[in-house]
């Protein structure tokens, strides 16, 4: 028996793990498109995206899951079997760009990283693949704005602190003196005498 799926309960899925984040129609439109011949693949994208959602790692959980399929149903992706060393790589590109290609500046630093010699040259391989490399450039500009916002409160709270040292070096901050206490000799609080009233004396 052929396991059914139907795209309202992915949808569903997908807008919860997304945020309550509503696809726009041309987004939703290319994804059902890869949904009617390859549905797992799409559920499968919607667990992982996701996961980077709830992590902070992407903004708009549908556009990431768009760059993802994009190119899903082409000859070449759907020879791709779960497990093999193509996807694996892809898996661990995706992990570096979420952990440390979003602080790369430049495109040419990431297509370094991961086509290159280095341990994270990961799609070495697979440097012919011009479709995945496009995708995964559309990825690290996702986790780049998470990565920007990272580097701007990390140079503002440095730039606070520099700031508060100066001050303190320069003389501007002063540390404040607790007042000093000054004890009084205690004040005689008798009452004077009434007038008239002598020692001694009594009217009568």
């Amino acid at each position: 028996m052929t396991e059914s799926y139907e795209w309202t309960a992915a949808r569903d899925d997908a807008v919860a793990r997304f945020n309550g984040e509503l696809p726009h129609a041309e987004t939703e439109a290319a994804i059902i498109e890869v949904f009617e011949q390859r549905p797992v693949v799409v559920l499968r994208a919607i667990q992982e995206v996701g996961e980077s959602v709830s992590r902070g790692q992407a903004r708009s959980g549908w556009a990431v899951l768009k760059a993802r399929l994009q190119g899903a149903l082409e000859p070449l992706r759907e020879a791709t079997v779960e497990g093999n060393d193509r996807e694996l790589a892809v898996r661990k590109a995706g992990r570096w760009l979420a952990n440390a290609g979003l602080y790369c500046d430049r495109e040419e630093e990431v297509v370094d990283a991961l086509y290159g010699l280095g341990d994270e040259a990961y799609l070495a391989p697979f440097s012919g693949d011009e479709k995945l490399r496009e995708d995964l450039l559309i990825l690290w500009r996702e986790h780049r704005l998470v990565g920007s916002q990272v580097e701007a409160e990390a140079d503002a709270r440095i730039k606070r602190q520099v700031e508060a040292l100066r001050r303190v070096a320069s003389g501007e901050v002063v540390r404040k003196r607790e007042p000093e206490v000054v004890e009084t000799p205690a004040q005689d609080v008798t009452a004077p005498a009434e007038a008239g009233a002598v020692e001694g004396w009594s009217a009568g």
